[in-house]
């Protein structure tokens, strides 16, 4: 028997009944389109054991997390190149240089000649520059471009000094702008600058600090982390047209946010189990699922599209309720 909640109003006019009919389409297919991109792309992340980090990679259809790296390498900060490889930032000797690989695990080298000095590195979507943050002598640090082989190394925020600290950059899709954090004026907020260096400005302020953003894949939409002055945090969405936003509550701490190839999906860590684990969810905040449940604490994920198991499903996903 078909439930009476199910089905339309058969008094609603005509129009309003085609409205419900396309709206309730529109939903199935965005949540196909939020499970076709869980099947078809790998995740790098980091996964942090025993006191190390190193880079693992969720492969679409697989359970759990494997290695990246053939030798145990502490690693930082995953990212993905327009090419399809891991850019990360490795520490080493008190030094904090920039490296690459290839998705297999294979061809790693420096970035740059002898690696360039940096951390939280981001390609620029036409892959012609490499966005990184570096620490100043003293205390604070800048957000640098460099080409991919390192060279024309630039400071973009070398007119800020003070002890102010620039991190998190992420890039625009059409490769023009910057997103950021800085604790200029004194809290943490998202600003926006040109990819030519000045020209920026801060979004709106907030009563927490703002951190971590990521541009949507359409460029309207930037998804970043909103922590509150009581140590809790949830992911923020905000329109940049309108500058409505859209604050995403689930119980635990959220951090370091990553949207899909298709922006069907955000990725993020949470630490609502008790350990840090990656989930996903829509950019309204439904269809979580909790993607890792392992021993070790997996954070900073990094979408590898097209992953060479199309059609696979992830026998990890579960699905989480929103509330605790």
């Amino acid at each position: 028997m078909i439930r009476e909640a199910l089905l339309p109003d058969l008094n609603t006019p005509l129009p309003g009944l085609l409205f419900i009919i396309l709206a309730a389409a529109a939903l199935s297919v965005s949540r196909q389109a939020s499970a076709g991109e869980l099947a078809v792309n790998d995740l790098v992340l980091r996964s942090t054991a025993r006191g190390v980090s190193e880079l693992h990679v969720l492969r679409a259809g697989a359970a759990t997390p494997v290695r990246l790296l053939r030798d145990e390498m502490a690693a930082l900060d995953p990212t993905v190149t327009p090419a399809g490889d891991v850019a990360f930032m490795r520490p080493r000797a008190g030094q904090q240089g920039l490296w690459i690989v290839r998705r297999d695990g294979t061809g790693l080298r420096p970035l740059g000649t002898g690696a360039l000095d940096g951390r939280m590195p981001a390609f620029s979507p036409d892959g012609g520059r490499v966005a990184f943050v570096r620490h100043r002598a003293g205390e604070g640090s800048d957000i640098w471009l460099a080409r991919p082989d390192g060279t024309a190394q630039v400071n973009l925020t070398a007119v800020v000094s003070g002890g102010v600290t620039h991190l998190s950059p992420a890039w625009s899709p059409d490769s023009g702008r910057l997103a950021f954090a800085s604790n200029r004026g004194g809290r943490f907020r998202i600003w926006i600058m040109s990819a030519e260096g000045g020209d920026s400005r801060p979004l709106a302020r907030t009563p927490g600090a703002d951190l971590e953003p990521a541009w949507s894949p359409e460029g309207g939409r930037l998804a970043f982390v909103r922590q509150f002055p009581d140590g809790h945090s949830d992911l923020v969405v905000l329109e940049l047209a309108t500058g409505a936003e859209r604050r995403i509550q689930f119980p635990g701490t959220e951090a370091r946010p990553a949207w899909s190839p298709r922006g069907t999906l955000i990725a993020f860590a949470s630490d609502r189990h008790g350990q840090i684990d990656l989930f996903a969810a829509a950019p309204d905040g439904t269809g979580l699922v909790r993607l890792t449940d392992g021993t070790a604490d997996e954070s900073s994920p990094a979408w590898l599209p097209r992953a060479a198991t199309p059609g696979a499903r992830n026998t990890n996903l579960r699905k989480e309720r929103t509330a605790p």
